[in-house]
């Protein structure tokens, strides 16, 4: 419980008897359209799940809990294992859904500034740049360490089966 009420910590795994201690830090659109990192701390065990989210956009559970509901036997053999595999797979999707709006946003800029005439419109082009430098930093910070997560998980089968790790490489 201690390192729950921690916040914006790093993701990460830590393993205890008989569960789990998982802190993820997916993206969530704000009400902007701009992207947030979020923070997400789940305890994990083989007959239990629970989690608690942070901030004004909270990461949405809604779809890992309707891929729980719609395999309702998967969830009867692996409980918890199973449930903190659909958030962690809900977490990741997310960040590849970043990544292909990052590289949109990467090639009209590409367009822009290939287009420019130089002036005022530069310094515009130049600060887009500089965000967007500064998301792809920021999404290398959540996902390098939740790639050692997942590993520690694989190393505790009994947590979550082997089949669906290897569903998230």
């Amino acid at each position: 419980v201690e390192d729950a009420l921690h916040r914006q910590q790093r993701p990460r795994v830590e393993l205890f008897e008989g569960y789990a201690f998982v802190a993820l830090r997916p993206f969530v659109r704000d009400g902007d359209g701009d992207d947030r990192v979020g923070e997400v701390h789940a305890f994990v065990g083989a007959r239990f799940f629970g989690t608690f989210r942070f901030g004004p956009h909270a990461f949405p559970v809604d779809r890992a809990r309707e891929r729980w509901e719609r395999q309702p036997e998967i969830l009867a053999a692996h409980g918890g294992g199973f449930a903190g595999w659909a958030l962690i797979d809900e977490v990741v999707d997310g960040y590849l859904t970043l990544v292909e709006r990052i590289e949109d946003r990467a090639d009209l800029l590409e367009d822009d500034v290939f287009a420019q005439d130089g002036g005022d419109a530069s310094t515009d082009v130049q600060e887009r740049i500089f965000r967007l430098k500064r998301q792809v930093v920021q999404l290398r910070r959540v996902v390098s360490p939740l790639r050692q997560g997942l590993d520690l998980l694989q190393e505790e089968p009994g947590l979550v089966p082997p089949a669906f790790l290897a569903l998230t490489q």
